[in-house]
């Protein structure tokens, strides 16, 4: 048996690799992924990840583009080397820069589907699942592909090339070709968005259900919000080179750290709002809004919320489920919701939903994202109340001035 590749980095050995969990340490193997580095590569933004992944769950990267998800992929699969930091996985150490440890790629036994699937044009579905099995017997071959195509439903599909395959076809084939070595990672960079919209709509819960049957860690990179949360359990948001906050997906998507965070996480509206009394606070020219939050009485805050989780109604009349604007900061009726009082700058339909732009009293432009159904979209220059939901209103604190 060989023992791992220890060796002077930056280049590997082209030699035989040991993945038995590294104990050389003392300290108990971590049993999933583990990844503290820096990568820094030319045309792009020095990217400083930490990653901690069980077996079993599924980290979504989510963020803008450009922001470095895909350089964090591209690193835990072994084909960019950080500059400095440490990765593991099921116990076994694939990168330290301080024990001067670097484990190729073609020995880290990671499945990676990539974003246009990079299928074999020559080869047929058997030749593409079976890529990654060469040197296996014929015997594990053979069962490793009855296995993944009858998960996958692609049993009928074994003759064909890449070329008579429909977009969901070659997605399941490639994430076969990925998962037939049995790998210790599986990494999915953006998996569905080759696809069109109702294909990757159907797709979305197969793909979740056999993410929860591995017994592997997965990451998945996606900038989209209806796929991370579609996909996974956990999220780390990247934005320009950093990891800035991390933790379930829906602790991450409705509890945003910072204005950057919130902007970064699809909230449009930033409200610029005083805290009035603990857990009350009022937006510029609009009544009160009961968020908790621990900041103090006369506190500069913002109201970050979500263009869908904005409603509108006519000003002052009672119509739909708003009043005006409470008189005062000392109101004691806290349930009035915090209505603001704007002029509509335009609207757009998408599709069954109106995106209506409102400029408020202090010149803050404010979207809300409203069904058809409701109500006509209100004309240019109409003036209306828009009263975010308390219930999906994150408080953050303002930046000095």
């Amino acid at each position: 048996m060989t023992t791992p590749l220890r060796e002077p980095l930056p280049g590997p050995r082209d030699e035989p690799c040991d993945t038995r969990p590294d104990t050389r340490s003392g300290r108990e193997p971590e049993p999933g992924l583990s990844a503290r580095f820096t990568t820094r590569h030319r045309g792009g933004p020095a990217v400083t990840a930490r990653l901690e992944v069980a077996p079993g769950r599924t980290t979504v990267l989510f963020g803008p583009s450009g922001g470095g998800k895909t350089t964090i992929l591209r690193t835990l699969a072994g084909l960019l080397t950080p500059d400095h930091g440490r990765i593991t996985c099921a116990g076994t150490t694939w990168y330290d820069s301080v024990g001067r440890v670097l484990v190729p790629t073609r020995h880290r036994r990671v499945g990676h589907l990539f974003q246009d699937y990079a299928l074999f044009p020559h080869l047929t579905v058997t030749g593409n699942i079976l890529y990654g099995l060469r040197r296996a017997s014929r015997s594990h071959r053979a069962a490793r592909l009855a296995e993944l195509t009858g998960l996958l439903g692609l049993t009928d599909l074994l003759d064909r090339r890449p070329a008579q395959l429909s977009g969901g076809q070659a997605q399941r084939v490639a994430l076969a070709r990925a998962l037939a070595p049995e790998p210790r990672l599986l990494l999915l960079d953006e998996p569905l968005s080759a696809l069109d919209t109702p294909t990757r709509t159907a797709i979305r819960a197969d793909l979740r259900a056999l993410l929860r049957t591995l017994a592997i860690p997965t990451v998945v990179v996606t900038h989209e919000r209806a796929e991370a949360y579609a996909l996974g359990d956990d999220l780390t948001l990247v934005v320009d080179g950093a990891t800035p906050q991390s933790g379930t997906v829906e602790h991450v998507m409705d509890h945003p750290v910072s204005p950057a965070v919130a902007r970064a996480l699809g909230y449009e509206n930033l409200l610029p709002a005083t805290t009035i009394r603990p857990g009350v606070h009022r937006p510029v020219g609009g009544g009160c809004l009961r968020v908790p939050s621990p900041t103090a009485p006369g506190t500069g805050v913002l109201l970050a919320v979500r263009a869908e989780h904005v409603a509108l109604g006519e000003p002052g009349t009672g119509d739909g489920p708003f009043s005006a604007p409470a008189p005062d900061d000392t109101a004691p009726d806290d349930r009035v919701p915090g209505a603001v009082l704007g002029t509509v700058l335009d609207t757009t339909p998408e599709g069954p939903l109106h995106r209506t732009r409102l400029r408020l009293p202090d010149g803050t432009v404010l979207t809300a994202l409203t069904p058809v159904r409701d109500r006509p979209p209100p004309p240019p220059g109409r003036f209306v109340t828009a009263v975010p939901d308390p219930d999906r209103v994150a408080v953050l604190t303002a930046p000095s001035r």
